[in-house]
């Protein structure tokens, strides 16, 4: 199996592949407009961002491959991980609207983002999982939920940038809506990646192996 080449700097390799990134920031949202087939353009994008950080050619292809091969598998990490985010940020919202900046209310609303956030470093590394290692459902939100708390790598670190870019995007939409065509899918899941991968052939596929 191949493995990362961790020489290189994120910044240097963001900039090398932006085009790649580009593109298949485009697949993504087009293959997005099915709306149930979302979770298998998440894991696509995922797969595509694997491929670009383990020096693989052909991503396009690799991208529909991927696609294809999750369209069913990836709608129940979806739900967990796309969906459940979802839903958090609506209870932020809604608990921060209702506090008028104090009270208990706000403090369910802060509760709430922190879960928002969690389950969005956990999706990082589910989808990671599913395009990476032949593992069940049930285990990859299992392991994705045992790495978020073990490896702070994810949730103190790579996870906050990760999440800061689709947050800026919405707070600033629609004046942000070139960079959501172009990257806004693709630079956050390219950062989430080159955080979860090593982790995931450390303490996954290597004992799988």
């Amino acid at each position: 199996m191949e493995h990362m080449d961790s020489d290189t700097g994120f910044l240097r390799l963001l900039w090398q592949n932006l085009f790649w990134l580009m593109i298949h920031n485009l697949l993504f949202l087009v293959c997005c407009l099915g709306i149930v087939t979302i979770p298998a353009a998440a894991a696509a994008l995922h797969s595509a961002c694997q491929s670009i950080l383990l020096g693989r050619s052909g991503l396009v292809r690799l991208f529909w491959h991927s696609f294809w091969a999750h369209l069913l598998r990836a709608i129940p990490v979806g739900l967990c991980f796309l969906a459940g985010p979802l839903l958090a940020l609506y209870g932020c919202v809604f608990y921060f609207q209702l506090s008028c900046g104090n009270g208990p209310m706000l403090a369910l609303s802060v509760f709430t983002l922190v879960c928002l956030y969690l389950l969005f470093c956990m999706g990082g590394f589910a989808f990671c999982m599913l395009c990476r290692v032949e593992l069940g459902t049930g285990a990859v939100i299992r392991n994705a939920f045992f790495l978020t708390f073990r490896c702070p790598a994810m949730v103190l670190g790579w996870g906050l940038p990760a999440f800061a870019i689709p947050a800026a995007i919405a707070a600033t939409f629609p004046y942000s809506l070139p960079w959501l065509v172009l990257l806004g899918a693709s630079v956050p899941c390219f950062i989430q990646e080159r955080c979860a991968l090593p982790i995931i052939d450390n303490l996954i596929v290597n004992e799988e192996a």
